[in-house]
């Protein structure tokens, strides 16, 4: 199946007919302009400029302009957690001048040792 996507230069043109810069699309992300432009040549990903990028270009969907960027598609492989309980175990080792105790939580082994 062939994915959907514009390629660089195509992009390039359809903001420019909008009016739209890379740095104002940089400007509203709080990025770089050569972080805007490695993402529109895919030398890099964020979803997040990518979604600004289409915004730009009047609306189009993601999967039309960035289809062949599999990860803006994929689930993600691990969510948000909170890694409060497992610094403050570390700060109060360090403090009390004893080795840090292995995580207790198995999914912190799990990243650690992967």
């Amino acid at each position: 199946m062939v994915k959907k996507s514009i390629q660089a230069g195509e992009i390039r043109t359809l903001l420019s007919e909008n009016d739209v810069r890379i740095s104002d699309i940089a400007a509203a992300n709080e990025v770089t302009p050569t972080h805007v432009s490695r993402v529109i040549k895919r030398e890099t990903t964020s979803k997040r400029v990518a979604e600004s990028i289409c915004l730009a270009m009047g609306g189009l969907p993601l999967s039309d302009v960035f289809g062949d960027v599999e990860t803006y598609f994929s689930p993600k492989k691990r969510g948000p957690r909170s890694r409060a309980e497992r610094t403050a175990e570390i700060t109060q080792a360090i403090r009390k001048g004893v080795p840090v105790p292995p995580p207790q939580n198995q999914e912190y082994a799990q990243t650690a040792a992967g």
